[in-house]
């Protein structure tokens, strides 16, 4: 009886996690923990998650309006006279934007084990972005609010800022695909031990293809932030639990992905002015994101109700600077697109509490579970503060339970 609580506890936390590490926009709902070494494992997942923020993380790590992680945002002449020449930089004021983030994600995964130790997984997802009560202060380039007189006073200003607001809008939605994963890995379990139940090690790599863009928003001006990876990555987990007690596992992820450089029409500043959001020029380049790093680790044990699984973990990443080099040089000069470019590096700590009930009946060899879970950040750098909560419906079939 001991060994069939230990292998529904293990089979229970058999989903690896890559297929959805943190992004800019919010924190990683899935949790970091090894893959289950059971002969022919076939897990199958469903997921419905909602993220939502109304403030960001500034470059100093504090909490900032939304849309102003990097600060104050240019106001130029060109979003709405795009008759003004492109290489001039010259803001009739700044503005500190903000608005209210919410995104549905509609996730699915299938993992295969080949006999015990090699699997296989693939997974992808379709998320639905959006922004609403979209609004701008205008402001001095040191982030100070104009005041009525000051807008009042000049009227080439006065008559900008409220058709830029109605050209920008109050709402704006994005539709993507993706990003799309294709893994495998190695597992395995060592149960050997005096003083310790077991300790499961899982290495994983593969590809992960880059999002495709469903629905762009309808806005001339968007203010979506272009923080969406565009290279195709390659990915490196190692994963490793061990648990004691019967009842509790300990573990701990680490993961690095690297990515191969590619050309993409992607919005550039040909001038040299930081705007991160309103960006009127776009052109062909080559675009290298530099490699993303994460950690994390866990407890996680039943004890309190039969067949229920809780999970407390910490997890930590961040994202390195995006390189670009643009084929036609003259317009957009290598030096003024990364000094100012529209993807800049980030960071974000957040904590993850879930649970899940599994309806595991023995000697069955199906094991339906359904999976709750919450994240909320604790610090970041130049991204979104969102939290996270999803459900999950998983199967996990096997010959033996």
């Amino acid at each position: 009886m001991k060994h069939f609580y230990i292998l529904s506890l293990l089979l229970s936390i058999s989903h690896i996690t890559l297929p959805m590490q943190a992004s800019f926009y919010e924190p990683s709902a899935c949790l970091e923990k090894p893959r289950f070494a059971r002969m022919n494992l076939t897990s199958v997942d469903i997921t419905l998650e909602n993220s939502s923020s109304k403030c960001s993380y500034n470059r100093k790590g504090q909490k900032a309006p939304l849309l102003a992680y990097r600060g104050v945002e240019p106001l130029l002449p060109q979003f709405l006279d795009p008759s003004v020449p492109l290489d001039t930089a010259i803001p009739l004021c700044y503005g500190l934007f903000d608005a209210r983030y919410s995104e549905i994600y509609y996730g699915a995964s299938v993992s295969q084990n080949i006999h015990e130790s090699m699997f296989f997984e693939l997974s992808s997802c379709i998320c639905f972005d959006k922004l609403q009560n979209i609004t701008m202060i205008p402001t001095t380039a040191t982030g100070k609010p104009l005041t009525t007189q000051e807008i009042d006073s000049n009227s080439k200003l006065k008559a900008y800022l409220p058709l830029l607001q109605q050209t920008i809008g109050s709402t704006q939605k994005c539709s993507i695909i993706g990003p799309t994963y294709f893994l495998f890995g190695y597992t395995k379990s060592l149960t050997t031990f005096d003083y310790l139940d077991f300790v499961d090690i899982t290495l994983q790599t593969g590809c992960i293809v880059p999002i495709i863009l469903l629905d762009r928003p309808g806005s001339k001006l968007v203010v979506f932030p272009r923080q969406n990876m565009v290279n195709l990555g390659i990915p490196l987990q190692l994963t490793i639990a061990l648990g004691v007690y019967d009842w509790l596992n300990i573990g701990a992820s680490g993961s690095v992905i690297n990515y191969i450089k590619n050309d993409q029409v992607v919005p550039l500043n040909a001038a040299a002015a930081p705007n991160k959001l309103l960006i009127p020029q776009s052109g062909l380049c080559t675009v290298q994101h530099e490699p993303q790093f994460a950690l994390s680790a866990y407890i996680e044990g039943e004890y309190f109700l039969p067949n229920w699984t809780w999970f407390v973990g910490v997890s930590y990443t961040k994202q390195n600077p995006t390189h670009y080099q643009a084929y036609d040089r003259q317009k957009f000069p290598t030096s003024v697109i990364n000094k100012y470019p529209s993807q800049n590096r980030w960071e974000l700590a957040y904590v993850t509490i879930a649970s899940e009930f599994d309806f595991i009946v023995h000697p069955k060899h199906v094991m339906p579970r359904l999976k709750l879970v919450y994240t909320k950040p604790f610090y970041g750098r130049t991204c979104f503060a969102s939290s996270t909560l999803a459900g999950q419906l998983g199967l996990e079939i096997s010959y033996d339970f």
